[in-house]
């Protein structure tokens, strides 16, 4: 029961077991050093991330293999926190499934250029973005 509870609210329908994968991992682009965190059923990392005010948001989807309303929403959530102050939340390794329900809620039409297929490239594309490119 604690389980579902748990799925539903990370709006990840995927819960980790012990020695799998994290669901996603959200990671501060402009700190080329941080660390990068794993988002699993519950997580607040995209929220913290937000609140230190950095203006660079990188979250790989590589290990998500499916997404219900509230994991849209908080992609929707995390685009506009970022937007509203100048920043930039870019999205990688999004299974083609999940970007199939992107286009049908337009959220592809919300990240529009900035879902890449690998984590290397979105990161260049953070790097050309503050070459002024």
């Amino acid at each position: 029961m604690l389980r579902k509870m748990a799925e539903r609210a990370s709006g990840v329908n995927r819960w980790p077991g012990p020695g799998s994968r994290p669901v996603a991992r959200a990671r501060d682009a402009s700190a080329p050093s941080e660390e990068i965190r794993s988002i699993g059923p519950s997580s607040d990392v995209i929220k913290e991330l937000d609140q230190t005010g950095n203006t660079r948001l990188l979250i790989n989807l590589g290990q998500t293999t499916m997404m219900n309303s509230l994991g849209l929403g908080a992609l929707f959530v995390a685009h506009a926190r970022y937007s509203k102050r100048g920043g930039t939340v870019k999205l990688c390794c999004v299974d083609k499934r999940i970007q199939r329900i992107f286009v049908i809620v337009k959220l592809a039409l919300v990240y529009c250029d900035n879902i890449h297929d690998t984590e290397a490239e979105a990161l260049a594309n953070f790097r050309t973005m503050a070459q002024g490119g």
